[in-house]
């Protein structure tokens, strides 16, 4: 399963029935149970035996894991070998290459081969497994991600048209300031500038809004805080892209417009 072995050992085929009890306890276990103490060579009870409890020496430390989901808080675990606590019903793991499904008829056989009693059934590879338990925060994020899209579209559209429009109404001061001398990239920084203002202030009062909002966003946000700076930066920095495209578009056709012309219709 790919979990990390931290300290200690794994477990071997020595330790099978009539050897030594052992137990291996994740890190999350050894920080509960025995916090700033080294959990190698402890002991731990896990079950009974003839009404005795049965001690266990801990050999080894390993990553703590997401047993029980992906978002779900991870817990201390403790494992003990399959041949000192056998159980009826077990999951068998295998790692191999290529098609996992194709290897389905080999370990039937191999089951069988071991003991023609047991049962090989809910085969499942674990790419499926994973995405099962991802499909729904996955639809969530397909969902945010497409009205987070349209939004984006939308406000560039508004943006260039409160833009475009505050330029035809300045036609005639555009056109005296360029026959006065103004440079065609005056003219665009004074476009450039209304438009960024506005840009601005849609950002503050986006900002307060994701404050305001941060508890039901980091709900549904997959271990990112919603008060990730990095996140908000990267957010904002895009908007702003988008936004100066807007503001370029109608700022270079203003450039554009000439000053006899432009006199002459006013």
């Amino acid at each position: 399963m790919g979990i990390r072995l931290l300290r200690g050992r794994g477990f071997t085929e020595n330790d099978k029935a009539g050897s030594l009890e052992v137990a291996i306890v994740s890190d999350i276990a050894a920080q509960k149970y025995w916090p700033n103490e080294d959990p190698l060579g402890k002991r731990i009870s896990l079950n009974r035996r003839d009404g005795k409890p049965v001690w266990r020496e801990i050999v080894g430390v390993v990553k703590g894991v997401t047993h029980f989901g992906l978002e779900t808080e991870r817990y201390a675990e403790i494992y003990v070998p399959h041949l000192q606590v056998p159980s009826f019903v077990s999951a068998l793991v295998v790692r191999t290459r290529g098609n996992p499904m194709e290897m389905t008829g080999i370990l039937r056989k191999e089951v069988a081969a071991q003991d023609p009693a047991l049962a090989l059934f809910n085969v499942h590879p674990m790419r499926e497994m994973v995405s099962v338990a991802q499909s729904q925060r996955r639809f969530q994020t397909a969902l945010v991600g497409t009205f987070s899209g349209l939004a984006l579209v939308l406000a560039a559209i508004g943006i260039y048209g409160v833009v475009a429009y505050w330029m035809s109404q300045r036609v005639r001061e555009i056109a005296i300031r360029m026959a006065v001398g103004a440079r065609q990239i005056d003219v665009l920084w004074l476009t450039l500038r209304h438009g960024l203002a506005l840009t601005a202030a849609g950002l503050a009062l986006g900002l307060a809004g994701t404050a305001a909002m941060g508890r039901f966003i980091g709900s549904l946000l997959f271990r990112t805080s919603a008060a990730d700076l990095r996140i908000h930066a990267i957010v904002c920095l895009l908007f702003a892209g988008v936004a100066l495209l807007a503001c370029y578009l109608p700022a270079r056709r203003a450039t554009k417009v000439d000053p006899m012309v432009a006199l002459r219709c006013e």
